[in-house]
């Protein structure tokens, strides 16, 4: 990726007005002057320096915070010659400092005061030199730095005072985890208790490059061109532990190792289990930050320029396991980062060393939590190395790629939009949040849970997508293929879209708009709402649900658990009763299979074939009816329509409406009902047995009954205009069937 492109990736999780300030850093060889360094060159042994001086000793605040310093130094605020150069070492915790030097500007301060304080020691593993002293709160100052009001940049932390006149290192190194010499925190650490810093103007954090080391991190400085690493939390509050390193020697990749990047040595150490003796020429490859080789850099050994260290020291590691010391080398290959305040760890590619020798992309390599700001926005490319957990304060905007193997969790109050082309494998949980997918692969290869006692919310574009929803979860398909599993008793709405989607619902209710697309839709919970679309769907009731037949064609079971509202739609429907439901046809086609365990009420549509169940059931014809009576007991009402019935072994009721009806009765004891003013139609009747079906005609003056006995059958006028003809019934016993 060209320098330009990697610019462009970045994110906007810090303050366009934070402060920063950059001290000047100086190289110094043995025997050399001390010089502004060239990262390029970094050919001969050296070390990179700031210049302090003391302003004087710190006070402690009730709650144990140190203070800003009560005891002037002879000179004030002036610099003065008390100050003298430390070298910046990322390799070791504590600033330690020659008594002289605080003595220098702390009129009558004695050794024997200087004993008062807790005592503590450091040994420097490169050589194995240890210092002992006493930790005494102190305020400096950098020499070659102000603040963004002019004034001397100082910090007040613990600096290990020491007799040792040689003792001028000022340590930078997080990972306190790693050293069992003392239990450090971030208020040993120079700088991260800087003035700006306390006062919360200045993000918590360094840069160290060729421009010098800059404290205080904002959007100018590291909101765009790095890749960072989201570091584990380590046992003391507000620390981290050191990044990760996969180092191959010779074509053999060693296992993982923990990475410093030390600005005190200009060698190598290399610490892994059965480590040997280098042979000449050897080449080593650092994969660093867990990017699979995105941030890496390569080097022969025998080589002093740009990248390669002067020495590689190989053993093996302590309890610690195994580690990766780089040396100062590193910095001709990366500019480096360091956010105490939200756990990251951060390189840049700095041209310095030959192009052919590092490798650069600006991905952030995540495992674990990772708040973000309100208004989140990046392109920067993610990999997820492990279970990785995005928290948001508000809206968040995510478009560079997401890949890797790692489980993502989202969690935000406002509306996450998502829009990478992203491959990650991991699966996706939403927790509280609402996300926008705009891309197909937006949700990786894995699957989508929404977690219970959450409201949660999918929108997508196309593609396709597996969802498991637990909680309150609303679900928009768009051009996408969805398939939904609800569980628990949350509420679940999805609206389906252009594409196939399957919806199986939970104990909880569920709301379904069925789109263009076919759908197969499972009612959970009693409460639920489906409204079939324009596609092709099948729908199961769960019970004591309504469910709507769209444009397109539908086939319904209603549910075991209770009775359910089903209407048809404009679309051909086929619907398969369960537990006494309520259907009602529409002005599409309707086949209607009714109940074995309880009476369906069936209002009849446009054009409905219903097929009796052995409950019973329930029709009331309006538009054009087919009815197949089953074993049950069975009650038609004839509307305005044309219907058909073939009655079945039940005792079945018709009631005669105003449309036309042709019935053929069944073997049980069929009962015709005609109310006057309600009825007006013609019914032909089949196979009537005078023996055990009767006729009743309510409302109705026997004298005003007209009858007309034809060869064959036999019909009866009635005031209303109502007739009934009665096919290979005996004119002779029909009288005594009829009930006014």
């Amino acid at each position: 990726m060209s320098a330009s492109s990697n610019e462009t990736q970045g994110w906007n999780i810090y303050s366009d007005s934070a402060e920063a300030v950059t001290i000047p850093l100086l190289f110094h060889s043995k025997n050399s002057p001390y010089v502004t360094p060239d990262f390029s060159q970094f050919t001969a042994t050296g070390t990179l320096n700031v210049r302090v001086w003391v302003v004087g000793l710190a006070g402690q605040a009730a709650n144990g915070a140190l203070t800003a310093a009560p005891v002037p130094t002879v000179s004030s605020q002036e610099i003065h010659n008390m100050t003298s150069t430390f070298t910046v070492d990322t390799g070791s915790f504590p600033t330690v400092m020659p008594l002289s030097l605080v003595q220098a500007a702390l009129s009558g301060f004695t050794e024997a005061q200087l004993q008062t304080y807790p005592p503590g020691s450091i040994t420097y593993g490169s050589d194995n030199v240890s210092i002992t002293g006493y930790y005494v709160p102190l305020t400096l100052a950098f020499a070659d730095a102000t603040d963004s009001s002019g004034q001397p940049l100082t910090t007040t932390f613990k600096v290990l005072v020491s007799d040792n006149s040689q003792a001028h290192m000022m340590g930078l190194r997080f990972d306190y985890d790693s050293t069992t010499q003392q239990n450090y925190t971030s208020a040993y650490s120079a700088l991260m208790n800087l003035a700006p810093m306390q006062s919360g103007a200045m993000t918590r954090g360094y840069i160290i490059s060729q421009d010098g080391l800059t404290v205080g991190l904002n959007q100018a400085n590291a909101g765009s061109g790095w890749a960072f690493i989201k570091l584990a939390p380590a046992s003391q509050s507000g620390d981290w532990l050191a990044p990760p390193v996969t180092a191959t020697v010779n074509g053999k990749t060693l296992p993982a190792s923990s990475l410093l990047i030390d600005t005190g040595l200009d060698e190598m150490f290399l610490k892994y289990d059965g480590a040997s003796r280098l042979p000449a020429n050897s080449t080593i490859t650092l994969s660093m930050l867990g990017s699979n080789g995105a941030v890496q850099y390569s080097f022969n050994t025998g080589t002093t320029t740009g990248v390669a260290p002067s020495f590689v020291s190989v053993g093996n590691p302590s309890s610690n396991g195994p580690f990766v010391n780089t040396g100062l080398h590193a910095l001709a290959g990366f500019d480096v980062l360091y956010d105490e305040a939200n756990g990251l760890f951060g390189l840049r590619a700095n041209g310095h060393s030959p192009q052919s020798s590092v490798s650069f992309e600006p991905v952030f390599s995540l495992s674990g939590n990772m708040s973000v700001p309100a208004g989140f926005q990046s392109s920067q490319s993610i990999l997820l190395t492990g279970p990785a957990a995005l928290q948001g304060a508000g809206d968040m905007s995510l478009d560079g790629t997401i890949s890797g193997n790692g489980l993502l969790t989202v969690k935000a109050p406002g509306t996450v939009t998502v829009s990478g082309n992203n491959t990650y494998s991991g699966g996706t949980v939403l927790d509280g949040a609402s996300v926008a997918v705009s891309s197909a692969s937006g949700l990786g290869t894995g699957g989508v849970a929404m977690v219970a006692g959450s409201a949660n919310a999918l929108s997508l574009t196309s593609g396709s997508a597996t969802v498991w929803s637990a909680g309150v979860d609303t679900i928009s398909a768009g051009m996408a293929s969805v398939k939904v599993a609800a569980s628990g008793v949350g509420k679940l709405t999805f609206v389906g879209g252009k594409e196939a989607s399957q919806i199986y619902g939970g104990g909880g209710a569920m709301t379904v708009f069925g789109g263009e697309g076919d759908g197969m839709f499972a009612a959970g919970g009693a409460g639920s709402v489906i409204v079939n679309g324009a596609g092709n769907a099948t729908v199961i009731g769960g019970g004591g649900n309504a469910v709507f037949g769209g444009s397109g064609a539908a086939l319904i079971f209603g549910g075991a658990q209770g009775a359910d509202s089903i209407i048809g739609g404009s679309g051909s429907s086929t619907i398969v009763g369960q537990s006494g439901d309520h259907i009602v046809g529409e002005a599409g086609n309707m086949l209607v299979f009714g109940s074995n365990s309880a009476t369906d009420t069936i209002v009849g549509g446009n054009a409905t074939t219903v097929v009796g169940g052995s409950a019973g059931t329930q029709l009331l014809s309006n538009g054009n009816a087919l009815f197949w009576g089953g074993s049950g007991n069975d009650m038609i009402w004839g509307g305005s329509g044309s219907t058909t019935a073939m009655l079945g072994s039940g005792d079945d009721t018709i009631y005669i409406g105003s449309g036309t009806m042709s019935i053929a009765g069944g073997s049980g004891h069929d009962v015709y009902t005609v109310i006057a003013g309600q009825a007006g139609g013609s019914a032909v009747i089949f196979d009537f047995n005078p023996g055990q079906d009767s006729l009743v005609l309510q409302g109705y003056d026997a004298a005003s009954i007209v009858k007309n006995v034809q060869p064959g059958y036999v019909t009866l006028s009635l005031s209303d205009q109502t007739t009934l003809t009665f096919v290979g019934t005996d004119p002779s016993s029909l009288p005594g069937q009829i009930t006014t």
